[in-house]
């Protein structure tokens, strides 16, 4: 998620403390994160 995240939204509301996932869009393109998450799936195993 090049976004970043709420604590306070949506399944995780009441459930952690407040530490949010800043933007990753300052340092990743999003071609580039989808390309690692494609990579990361291919770890897997089968």
């Amino acid at each position: 998620m090049v976004e970043g995240s709420n604590p306070y939204g949506s399944h995780w509301k009441d459930k952690v403390s407040g530490l949010a996932m800043p933007p990753n869009k300052v340092a990743i393109q999003e071609v580039d994160a989808k390309k690692l998450v494609k990579w990361i799936l291919t770890l897997a195993p089968k």
